[in-house]
């Protein structure tokens, strides 16, 4: 349940911070980066939940954002994905995280914490100092959201703050 609250409040975040869609679902699925694309894999399969938000859903994240007179700094994101397995079966899961640990295993760790007991990593896949995938990864409770779009480190700094 913890991770669904966890999911509930990051989504909420994002859209109100003022995420701007990049147009068409077509252009934004394009921009997928490869995390997104391993967790799509797993859609529609039982017990898992699989959620894409892209294009002009994310744009009123952003109207939401101006109304509240919000400045914040994920206007770059173009994509982003949720995938929760927390109830599917251990077969599933198993095959999500073998999945997940593999196609992670290109990207920087940028965090780690514990949580409740959770094991909560951040990765990110980064060009320069723009970061284009951004991985928040919860895998005892097989929970991935991932960020795709162009966020510069000065962002990420903003957020933090």
């Amino acid at each position: 349940m913890r991770t669904k609250t966890f999911i509930t409040a990051t989504l909420c975040i994002i859209l109100l911070t003022g995420c701007m869609g990049c147009g068409s679902t077509t252009e934004a699925r394009e921009k997928k980066g490869d995390i997104a694309q391993t967790m799509a894999q797993f859609k529609g399969i039982d017990d898992v939940e699989f959620l894409e938000i892209d294009g002009p859903l994310l744009g009123i994240g952003k109207l939401i954002a101006k109304e509240a007179k919000e400045n914040l700094p994920t206007k770059n994101v173009k994509s982003i994905c949720i995938l929760d397995a927390e109830s599917a079966s251990d077969m599933v899961r198993q095959d999500i995280i073998d999945k997940m640990d593999r196609a992670l295993s290109g990207y920087d760790l940028l965090m780690s914490a514990k949580d409740d007991g959770d094991d909560v990593t951040i990765y990110a896949k980064t060009d320069g100092d723009i970061i284009r995938e951004l991985v928040v990864y919860v895998k005892n409770d097989v929970t991935v959201i991932a960020l795709s779009g162009k966020i510069s480190m000065e962002e990420i700094g903003k957020m933090i703050d």
